[in-house]
């Protein structure tokens, strides 16, 4: 066959890789009808995606739901993992073990997190919208919780285990029987002290009458000659007359001087025993002897209380920000009354401040103010200077960083395309995406069009598929809480995990598009990057696994199953017949596999016609009894061609295989024949 007598028609490798939402006939052929299990490389190749390995055991009970990675303030990697077994672990990848650190969840809980600076130390907020908030520090889980100062009541000393709040009804809601408290007091009382002596570094000091003192209560000691003995210090009690405290230097002992001793807001933590109410006050009785015998001031009074169980948790402007709880839904509302309101932080970098010290109720914005139709908001994001409020039917912009501030903080605009899934979101460099009903959108083009479904997105080639994908997620709730989606900067994609479907955009500056991922992306139910940013890691049932893309060895098979892969043409023709004679498959360098090629013609996938090609080992530059002919070739590569003789108005073709192994890459598909004349 000599090449030079035909005319050639060329499919390229998709630069824009799928599109399903324009017919097959009008493509071009930058686009594609299918990629399955190809990424686009910097060569404009398509290349059979890695595989995966199982990352050490399986957890021994429970399915993996999510896989948390933190980093501890010492910079060491950790991953956390929620079972549906309502339990959270800890895997140890060097001893490869896990560790509960937390049993007992409800397995309704659908989870979230955030990752928070709190004083310099990195913590982990884990929400699930039906248990208590849970922080955890590279050690320990903690539930979330704070001190609130009482600023309503006006508190009275009634004996050393009582005191009574003016402050109406509201106390017995917030003092209920269990509930712990911190009481501070102080005295214009001074106690007479009998001596003050000094044994190495401790001082310790007796009382002429009943300290009523605490270990860890801090009082101040004034008078003495030997200025070392004053100050404000914590004690240690030993006896109802005598404390102790460390003393700095080597001052005369015993002291001498006109020795005096104050109790300086002094603070106890104690718990409510019973709370009764008579008119406007509420009497307290604690179950220990917290405060003196003797009447004292009370300065404030503290309770301990719990934010709701939220649904969703987000980190931004340097506050946590937070969803109502309830029970993630694919259709019904948590709590109407609540259905635009947004929990804040009051306090910067303090996780523990959800309740406004003046109101003493939680922080919220209500977005439903500016909502004109019934909404719920379902997550929370930022996008440059906004901070977004993602609803399900519409998407709200505020401008401003302190939401108790409505004269900075405040409402800039709403985009009615709502979020179908608070999972189906990601944050990226420099951009915001998240899957409406009616595909992938993005925060810029809103930002910069004013109108979110206007013009061309990301998600505008796909808008098809991902209708129908919606479609099926909204109709059964066990289905809808298996969506997912991932970002992997390394390979430079993400990926939209839908029941039937997991649908992977590909941002390289050569080619940008969709491609759809099967095998364990179709079947797993986890998706992370690591907190270096270099494994993605996924779970199936009991087993973490890791997308196996090492440069030094990587591997393409799915936990040695082959990887399907699949690259299906445009329909290609004109208004004149194409007689073709033969077609070659384009590949550079590859491992040898063999590979099937299906072509169809005339618009129909009726009549298709199968041919099996193989890749071919690179032949060596010299043979026993010959010049070998591969060393006058443009490259090494064998190139797989077929002869193939028909006549068509249009025709497509579809390039497909199994392989466990690799590297594959499909430059393009040409055919060689003439026009009609």
């Amino acid at each position: 066959m000599r090449q030079a007598t035909y005319n050639s028609i060329k499919f390229p490798a998709a630069r824009q890789l799928m599109n399903t939402s324009t017919a097959p006939q009008e493509m071009n052929a930058s686009f594609a009808q299918n990629i399955t299990n190809l990424l686009p490389t910097k060569g404009g190749t398509l290349a059979i995606r890695h595989g995966t390995l199982a990352l050490g055991s399986p957890t021994g009970d429970g399915s993996i739901l999510d896989i948390i990675p933190y980093v501890k303030s010492d910079g060491t990697s950790q991953l956390l993992v929620t079972t549906d077994n309502g339990k959270i672990k800890l895997y140890n990848e060097a001893l490869n073990t896990f560790t509960d650190v937390r049993t007992g969840l409800d397995p309704a809980g659908y989870y979230f997190w955030d990752y928070h600076n709190e004083g310099g130390m990195p913590k982990l907020v884990i929400v699930n919208g039906v248990d208590p908030n849970m922080i955890w520090d590279g050690t320990s889980i903690t539930t979330m919780a704070e001190y609130v100062t009482d600023t309503a009541a006006s508190e009275t000393w009634v004996s050393a285990t009582q005191l009574s709040l003016n402050t109406g009804t509201l106390g017995a809601t917030n003092y209920p029987n269990g509930r712990s408290v911190k009481v501070t007091f102080s005295t214009a009382t001074h106690l007479n002290v009998s001596s003050l002596t000094r044994t190495g570094s401790t001082a310790t000091l007796t009382s002429v009458a009943a300290h009523n003192l605490q270990t860890g209560d801090y009082v101040t000691i004034a008078g003495a000659n030997q200025a070392e003995y004053n100050g404000t210090f914590q004690i240690t009690v030993t006896s109802p007359t005598v404390f102790t405290y460390p003393v700095a230097g080597t001052p005369a002992t015993p002291a001498t001087g006109s020795l005096q001793l104050t109790f300086s807001g002094i603070t106890r933590t104690t718990t409510v025993s019973s709370s009764a109410i008579s008119g406007q006050v509420v009497t307290l009785t604690f179950a220990a002897s917290i405060l003196p015998a003797v009447s004292v001031t009370i300065v404030s009074v503290e309770y301990l209380a719990t934010p709701e169980a939220f649904s969703y948790i987000f980190s931004g402007q340097g506050r946590l920000w937070a969803i109502p709880a309830g029970e993630t839904h694919p259709t019904e509302f948590k709590d109407n009354s609540k259905r635009g309101y947004v929990y804040y932080t009051n306090d910067l970098n303090v996780i523990n401040s959800w309740f406004s010290p003046v109101t003493m109720q939680m922080s919220f914005i209500d977005v439903s103010n500016t909502m004109n139709t019934v909404d719920e908001i379902t997550a929370v994001s930022e996008y440059r200077e906004f901070m977004v409020f993602l609803g399900r039917k519409h998407i709200q912009f505020w401008a401003g960083t302190d939401p108790s501030d409505s004269q900075t903080f405040g409402y800039a605009n709403t985009f009615p395309v709502g979020l179908v899934h608070p999972k189906l979101m990601q944050r990226l460099p420099n951009e915001l995406a998240f899957m409406t009903p009616y595909g992938l959108r993005t925060a810029s083009l809103a930002v910069q069009s004013g109108v979110l479904e206007a013009g061309q997105d990301v998600g505008s080639a796909i808008d098809t598929t991902v209708i129908k994908e919606v479609e099926s997620i909204l109709d059964d709730a066990t289905v809808y809480r298996s969506c997912r989606s991932f970002f992997y900067p390394k390979q430079g994609f993400y990926g939209f995990k839908f029941p039937k479907k997991t649908l992977v955009y590909q941002v390289r500056e050569e080619s940008r598009g969709w491609v759809e991922f099967t095998g364990d992306f179709k079947d797993c139910t986890a998706f992370v990057t690591d907190s270096s940013g270099s494994r993605l890691l996924m779970s199936f049932e009991q087993q973490i696994i890791r997308y196996a893309d090492d440069p030094d060895s990587p591997t393409y098979s799915d936990r040695g199953q082959a990887i399907r892969w699949n690259w299906w043409t445009p329909w290609v023709g004109g208004q004149r017949r194409w007689a073709n004679h033969a077609f070659e498959v384009i590949h550079n360098d590859s491992a040898q596999l063999d590979f099937e090629v299906l072509r169809l013609k005339n618009n129909s996938l009726g009549a298709v016609v199968s041919n099996t090609l193989s890749t071919s080992p690179v032949m060596g530059f010299w043979d026993e009894g010959f010049w070998d002919e591969a060393l006058w070739d443009e490259s090494d590569t064998v190139i797989p061609r077929i002869r193939d003789k028909f006549i068509a108005q249009t025709m497509s073709f579809v390039v497909r295989g199994e392989t466990t192994v690799g590297p594959f890459e499909i430059t393009s598909l040409t055919c060689y024949g003439q026009y009609e004349r």
